[in-house]
Protein backbone atom coordinates (compact mmCIF):
# COMPACT_ATOMS: atom_id res chain seq x y z
CA UNK A 1 0.00 0.00 0.00
CA UNK A 2 1.29 3.44 -0.87
CA UNK A 3 2.28 5.74 1.91
CA UNK A 4 0.61 9.08 2.38
CA UNK A 5 3.80 10.87 1.31
CA UNK A 6 4.00 8.84 -1.90
CA UNK A 7 0.38 9.66 -2.66
CA UNK A 8 0.97 13.38 -2.03
CA UNK A 9 4.01 13.29 -4.31
CA UNK A 10 2.07 11.59 -7.11
CA UNK A 11 -0.81 14.06 -6.84
CA UNK A 12 1.57 17.03 -6.94
CA UNK A 13 3.18 15.67 -10.10
CA UNK A 14 -0.20 15.33 -11.77
CA UNK A 15 -1.26 18.81 -10.64
CA UNK A 16 1.96 20.35 -11.99
CA UNK A 17 1.59 18.73 -15.42
CA UNK A 18 0.65 21.43 -17.94
CA UNK A 19 -2.60 20.86 -19.78
CA UNK A 20 -2.57 23.29 -22.71
CA UNK A 21 -5.90 22.09 -24.10
CA UNK A 22 -7.68 23.27 -20.96
CA UNK A 23 -6.30 26.78 -21.33
CA UNK A 24 -7.01 27.34 -25.01
CA UNK A 25 -9.27 30.21 -25.92
CA UNK A 26 -12.23 29.13 -28.03
CA UNK A 27 -12.61 30.71 -31.44
CA UNK A 28 -15.82 32.65 -32.06
CA UNK A 29 -17.09 29.89 -34.37
CA UNK A 30 -16.29 27.09 -31.90
CA UNK A 31 -17.90 29.01 -29.03
CA UNK A 32 -21.01 29.55 -31.14
CA UNK A 33 -21.24 25.86 -32.07
CA UNK A 34 -20.78 24.74 -28.47
CA UNK A 35 -23.41 27.18 -27.23
CA UNK A 36 -25.87 25.98 -29.89
CA UNK A 37 -25.32 22.38 -28.75
CA UNK A 38 -25.93 23.38 -25.14
CA UNK A 39 -29.29 24.91 -26.01
CA UNK A 40 -30.57 21.83 -27.88
CA UNK A 41 -32.01 18.59 -26.52
CA UNK A 42 -30.82 17.46 -23.09
CA UNK A 43 -28.44 20.43 -22.90
CA UNK A 44 -31.41 22.80 -22.83
CA UNK A 45 -32.84 21.04 -19.78
CA UNK A 46 -29.56 21.50 -17.91
CA UNK A 47 -29.32 25.12 -19.01
CA UNK A 48 -32.89 25.84 -17.93
CA UNK A 49 -32.76 23.94 -14.65
CA UNK A 50 -29.29 25.05 -13.57
CA UNK A 51 -28.18 28.29 -15.21
CA UNK A 52 -31.50 30.11 -15.50
CA UNK A 53 -32.71 28.92 -12.09
CA UNK A 54 -29.48 30.00 -10.38
CA UNK A 55 -29.49 33.38 -12.14
CA UNK A 56 -33.09 33.99 -11.06
CA UNK A 57 -32.22 33.04 -7.50
CA UNK A 58 -29.17 35.34 -7.42
CA UNK A 59 -30.97 38.29 -9.00
CA UNK A 60 -34.17 37.90 -6.98
CA UNK A 61 -33.11 40.05 -4.00
CA UNK A 62 -31.83 42.80 -6.32
CA UNK A 63 -35.06 42.88 -8.32
CA UNK A 64 -37.19 42.70 -5.15
CA UNK A 65 -35.44 45.71 -3.61
CA UNK A 66 -35.76 48.02 -6.63
CA UNK A 67 -38.54 49.42 -8.75
CA UNK A 68 -36.35 49.71 -11.87
CA UNK A 69 -33.23 47.76 -12.81
CA UNK A 70 -30.49 48.58 -15.33
CA UNK A 71 -28.67 45.63 -16.85
CA UNK A 72 -25.35 45.26 -18.66
CA UNK A 73 -25.22 41.80 -20.21
CA UNK A 74 -21.78 40.62 -21.26
CA UNK A 75 -21.59 38.02 -24.00
CA UNK A 76 -25.30 37.33 -24.51
CA UNK A 77 -24.56 35.36 -27.66
CA UNK A 78 -27.37 34.73 -30.10
CA UNK A 79 -30.01 34.89 -27.36
CA UNK A 80 -30.18 36.90 -24.14
CA UNK A 81 -30.67 34.86 -20.99
CA UNK A 82 -32.83 37.69 -19.64
CA UNK A 83 -35.69 36.53 -21.85
CA UNK A 84 -35.95 33.44 -19.65
CA UNK A 85 -36.48 35.39 -16.42
CA UNK A 86 -39.97 35.63 -14.96
CA UNK A 87 -42.35 38.29 -16.32
CA UNK A 88 -42.23 40.41 -13.14
CA UNK A 89 -38.42 40.46 -13.27
CA UNK A 90 -38.33 41.35 -16.97
CA UNK A 91 -40.81 44.22 -16.45
CA UNK A 92 -38.44 45.84 -13.95
CA UNK A 93 -35.62 46.05 -16.51
CA UNK A 94 -35.88 49.63 -17.78
CA UNK A 95 -32.37 50.04 -19.20
CA UNK A 96 -30.44 47.36 -21.05
CA UNK A 97 -27.03 47.33 -22.71
CA UNK A 98 -25.04 44.42 -24.07
CA UNK A 99 -21.36 43.94 -24.76
CA UNK A 100 -20.72 41.08 -27.17
CA UNK A 101 -17.05 40.23 -27.73
CA UNK A 102 -17.89 37.40 -30.16
CA UNK A 103 -17.87 38.88 -33.67
CA UNK A 104 -20.38 36.31 -34.92
CA UNK A 105 -23.04 37.66 -32.57
CA UNK A 106 -22.23 41.38 -32.60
Amino acid sequence: MATLDALKHALRQIADTPLPALHQTLSDALYSSAFDLLLQGPGWTSYRDLIIQQLSKLLGPVFDSREHVSVLEIGPGSQSILGHLSDPMRRKITKYAAYEPNELFS
